[in-house]
């Protein structure tokens, strides 16, 4: 077995993204299609940097077993038996290996 797959081996949640689109009229956010992606959601508390350049607190990192951009407007729905389903998304990172972009850091 690979690296890669047993990389891979270690996603076994299953989290959905949409992409912000943008605001309606009244002022709700409107996103794309969902997307399903293969991940791990790992409970770890710890002191992130937002958008803005602010230090705040992550309580859980979201492992993507693939390299998406994902913003802090983008909604994530995580799997049972994680709470809160749709946290807020502090900030994310895409990280390469040797042979480039590799998967995604999301600090929720």
């Amino acid at each position: 077995m690979s690296a890669v797959d047993e990389f891979l081996d270690f996603m076994g949640d299953e989290v959905i993204i949409e992409s912000w689109e943008g605001q309606l009229a009244s002022g709700e956010p409107s996103y794309g299609s969902p997307t399903t992606y293969k991940g791990r959601v790992v409970g770890k508390v710890r002191k992130v940097v937002n958008a803005l350049g602010q230090e705040t607190v992550s309580a859980k990192t979201l492992y993507l077993g693939s390299p998406v951009q994902v913003n802090a407007m983008d909604r994530i729905t995580l799997p049972d038996p994680h709470l809160p389903k749709q946290p807020r998304i502090i900030s994310s990172g895409i990280f390469p290996d040797e042979s480039g972009a590799h998967h995604s850091e999301i600090y929720l």
